[in-house]
């Protein structure tokens, strides 16, 4: 009788642990799904949000849904129930899917990554050359990337390690002939992207803030005549006037690191004279005020840059690197990996799908604005 009753209690727990997995798991499916719709519903409300560099940010939002629906809803399930409930059709379409919907998220933010690198690296070109159809055009090349990369390795493991209708796995230590191109190309290839561009982004900026502060600290005075040698590069300056004095207002260009530089171009004697009844101290504290504006603005820029790859490499980092350690052993010692190690591992894959809204919600204050009109009209 004891014995019977500690049998239906131990049953009891493992549905009630069942239930409360599958609530929580179907839980960051919805999120996952919910976030990326808000993303889309930012861009599509808020014109502000409707330009070039978001075509990538809406590309990576409609992939991040498809991972969900596609890919993760139905691991979930696998997970709950313990096995495969869905057939060998199913089952080739989910690790098509599964991989493949993860590696366009991943290719997308790669080319997220080498977009910032561009604009801060070289912003001239990339503000004459950077348009609609290019991007367009790089989107177009991730998905056929993906097609070109997982296709080939997802078929020939159906057709050769096909075993189980109730076990539905794509196993590296299986596919040892494609696990280099997978891991290369897939994994650490990608790795390489993120973290190269977000590494030249931190020494521009860097430059940039040096630079700023060294322009901060330097003042000119209004009755001086300053004009400064410029390294032999293409610079490009926009004179305006100010108070009928024609001058160089700061505004030039550097096409190496976008320097901008005040110069002045009046004589002594006429800087000295007062002119509409401004002082030399008003003309200079404007000066200084030209100053800031025209650095200042870039300097933020790039920071803006740098915060956005920042969340993307701590991201990708938390959400990926230890699959890329489970994905290397599993092909060489299969052994090695425990299931829950495999299954975590996995699944920490399919959270950086979910934490990509939060990311944008952290890093861009146009986003975070435009969220929070949308769940204000929610709610009214």
């Amino acid at each position: 009788m004891n014995i019977s009753n500690s049998s239906n209690l131990i049953e009891t727990s493992i549905h009630w642990s069942k239930i409360l997995l599958g609530v929580f798991l179907y839980l960051i499916v919805l999120v996952t799904i919910l976030g990326n719709i808000l993303v889309l519903m930012a861009v599509k409300n808020h014109k502000r949000l409707q330009t070039v560099f978001n075509i990538y940010v809406v590309n990576l939002a409609l992939t991040d849904v498809l991972v969900a629906v596609t890919a993760v809803s139905f691991y979930t399930l696998d997970n709950i129930l313990g096995y495969w409930p869905f057939g060998r059709i199913m089952c080739g379409l989910w690790i098509f899917f599964d991989y493949g919907m993860t590696f366009v998220s991943v290719f997308t933010l790669c080319i997220i990554s080498i977009d910032r690198f561009w604009a801060v690296s070289w912003p001239v070109h990339y503000k004459s050359h950077h348009n609609k159809k290019k991007a367009l055009g790089m989107i177009t090349g991730v998905w056929l990337f993906t097609l070109l990369l997982w296709l080939p390795p997802c078929v020939l493991d159906r057709i050769q390690n096909y075993v189980d209708d109730r076990v539905c796995i794509w196993d590296p230590s299986l596919n040892k002939e494609m696990v280099i191109v997978i891991g290369v190309l897939g994994h650490h290839g990608s790795f390489l992207v993120l973290f190269g561009c977000y590494l030249r982004v931190l020494f521009v900026v860097r430059r940039q803030r040096r630079i700023a502060t060294i322009g901060n600290s330097t003042s000119v005075p209004a009755s001086t005549v300053s004009q400064r040698q410029q390294p032999r590069s293409q610079v490009t300056c926009v004179v305006s006037e100010t108070d009928n004095i024609p001058s160089v207002s700061g505004a030039c260009e550097n096409d190496n690191n976008y320097l901008q530089i005040p110069i002045l171009d009046k004589d002594e004697s006429t800087l000295n004279t007062s002119h509409s009844g401004h002082s030399d101290k008003e003309r200079k504290e404007r000066l200084n005020q030209s100053k800031q504006t025209s650095k200042g603005p870039k300097t933020n820029k790039d920071a803006k840059v740098f915060i956005t790859l920042t969340y993307i490499i701590v991201g990708y980092i938390v959400c990926w690197v230890p699959f890329h350690i489970v994905y290397d052993v599993t092909a060489v010692h299969p052994d090695l990996v425990s299931d829950i190690t495999y299954t975590i591992a996995f699944w920490l894959t399919y959270l950086n799908s979910t934490l990509n809204p939060f990311l944008y919600n952290f890093s861009s204050s146009e986003f975070r604005s435009a969220f929070k009109d949308i769940l204000k009209r929610k709610h009214r």
